[in-house]
């Protein structure tokens, strides 16, 4: 009998080994589950797709407004050039706008909180989305040096999500160390009365973890809104923290607070919801929306490469109107 049991065990600890092999093989990236195992998560795909979709289209409106509206305005008779101004304009200033950009961008970071519950590493991932934020505010900053074009991106979405993502991680990393030592007290199980204890103890743990993250989630969106609402003054030294009036003289300007409170809250839905770690929503899944769930796999590709792109096309455009962008800018 003791044998078997030996062997019982010996057979479990196997399996968990395969299971936990698994995981972190399927968890590699975040929602990238191995195919044939299992099913991709599409609606957080198709949710962020959206959301991506509504930031360059915003951020072509920004172009239209900010960056050649005011040079089509001065050098150009374009009626057509001047009406994309009219749009842009029109777009930045609706009383729509604002209430848009803020469900998109809670959107966005909430998904993002979810997908930290998919990573197998959320410190490799936040130190990567680090790296490539100062990557673009480095490009963005000399190509505003060298045109005059307002496209310096200081404290962007990537550097938000990026320290989002790392505040994420600390936490995380920290509550489970308490949960550790916590049920390190209780001493090892010898019998089922205990084992049942300790069952019980860690699901306790389990959602006081998750209970701590979701109030210190609620305190910077709390906190974050109050500066959204009352902003420090322009150029402000906590600028990147909180928000500070002109938005840091950034084209793109997104400080930690409120958003990792929604990444925070984000990470602790997830942990509900997606326990298992697959679409719930797999009946709906179709080829229809494919496009949106490809932008939204790629979401970080489209928001270095959109501007970018959308300058050159609208460079392009200005000389079949006759107005020379390059000369303009570069003179």
């Amino acid at each position: 009998m003791g044998n078997d049991n030996a062997k019982t065990e010996s057979e479990l600890g196997t399996e968990l080994k395969v299971d936990t092999e698994k995981s972190l093989l399927e968890n590699s990236y975040p929602l990238s589950l191995v195919a044939g195992r299992s099913k991709r998560a599409w609606e957080l795909d198709f949710l962020r797709g959206l959301a991506i979709i509504m930031v360059v289209l915003d951020h072509i409106a920004f172009i239209f407004a900010n960056v050649f509206g005011p040079v089509w305005a001065s050098y150009s008779d374009s009626g057509f050039l001047h009406w994309l101004e009219e749009v842009g304009i029109y777009f930045r200033n609706a009383a729509w706008r604002e209430s848009v950009w803020l469900s998109i961008i809670i959107i966005f970071t909430v998904v993002c909180g979810i997908s930290c519950t998919f990573s197998k590493s959320n410190f490799k991932r936040g130190i990567q989305l680090f790296a490539l934020s100062y990557a673009v505010f480095v490009v963005t900053d000399m190509i505003e040096l060298f045109t005059g074009m307002p496209l310096r991106i200081v404290y962007g979405i990537l550097f938000c999500l990026s320290v989002s993502i790392l505040l994420f991680a600390v936490l995380d990393s920290g509550l489970n160390k308490l949960e550790k030592f916590i049920l390190s007290k209780r001493g090892r199980t010898k019998n089922s009365s205990e084992a049942e204890t300790i069952h019980n103890s860690e699901f306790i743990i389990q959602n006081l973890k998750n209970g701590i993250m979701a109030v210190v989630g609620l305190i910077i969106i709390i906190v974050g809104f109050y500066y959204y609402f009352n902003p420090l003054e322009p150029m402000h030294a906590f600028g990147m923290i909180v928000y500070a009036d002109g938005g840091m003289a950034s084209a793109d300007y997104f400080p930690v607070l409120p958003w990792a409170g929604f990444v925070l809250l984000g990470a602790v839905l997830g942990r509900y919801i997606y326990k298992e770690r697959k679409s719930l929503l797999l009946k709906l899944d179709s080829k229809s929306h494919a496009p949106i769930r490809f932008l939204g796999r790629n979401t970080i590709v489209v928001y270095i490469l959109h501007q970018p792109i959308i300058i050159v096309l609208l460079t392009i455009l200005g000389f079949f109107f006759g107005f020379n962008a390059i000369s303009h800018f570069t003179s």
